[in-house]
């Protein structure tokens, strides 16, 4: 979706480990020009914004980064409306491309 977007080069990096910015993150994150952290959590209940902030206060995230996460509200029995989607993503990268 993304190289269709446009992105030619686009690495994702699966962190579960959440009570701390992993190592691997904190190592490889300098090095790109924009960085979009996609959390399936809602809002309110996003450990990758925990992430993000500690990276920004550490001066370790470019100048073009965002966080995005699913909406908070309720998510009525098998619907995915309030899902994080692809397309979020999408959105979250393409509000990047005028600061790289």
């Amino acid at each position: 979706l993304l190289a269709r977007g446009g992105w030619r080069h686009v690495t994702v990096i699966d962190c579960p480990y959440l009570s701390e910015v992993p190592a691997g993150l904190r190592e490889h994150v300098h090095s790109f020009d924009a960085v979009v952290f996609a959390d399936v959590c809602k809002h309110a209940q996003q450990p990758l914004a925990l992430h993000a902030i500690k990276l920004h206060n550490e001066r370790a995230l470019p100048n073009a980064w965002r966080c995005i996460g699913a909406a908070n509200t309720y998510n009525p029995l098998g619907s995915t409306v309030t899902f994080l989607s692809s397309d979020d993503i999408l959105l979250a990268a393409d509000s990047l491309r005028e600061q790289v």
